[in-house]
């Protein structure tokens, strides 16, 4: 979005004039409320997901422990991945929260796409557990 349109946003929002404005790719409300009040949400949300992941790959490492010799080397390459996929993406919630309004729809993308890949990364390794 350019900082033009960005900046008349600002201006009508204070002359309380709030809507929405619909691009192709994103959605902008010009009400900077409602902007705040979605990413503080979306926020919590991913940090709460997070935590589930970093209880989920405790349980993994547990799990390892008492597998075969040869599911448990297999097991610990997953969760090295696994961990570093998490970390990456509790990195990319911090930036998204430092990087503001006017990249939100794109971060807010890149961050559920990350989610949904840890997902995966445990629905496949805990998938070796009867």
């Amino acid at each position: 979005m350019s900082k033009m349109l960005l900046l008349l946003l600002v201006i009508l929002s204070g002359f309380g004039i709030s809507g929405c404005l619909c691009g192709r790719d994103s959605v902008f409300y010009a009400d900077h409320d409602k902007v705040t009040i979605d990413r503080e949400a979306f926020r919590q949300r991913m940090e709460a997901r997070l935590q589930e992941f970093e209880r989920r790959l405790e349980d993994l490492r547990n799990k390892a422990i008492d597998a075969r010799a040869e599911v448990r080397t297999t097991l610990r390459l997953e969760i090295d991945e696994l961990h570093l996929k998490q970390e990456a993406a509790r990195r990319r919630l911090n930036e998204m929260w430092r990087n503001g309004a006017d990249r939100w729809e794109e971060d807010r993308l890149h961050m559920e796409a990350a989610l949904d890949d840890l997902r995966v990364g445990f629905e496949r390794a805990f998938s070796r557990f009867p």
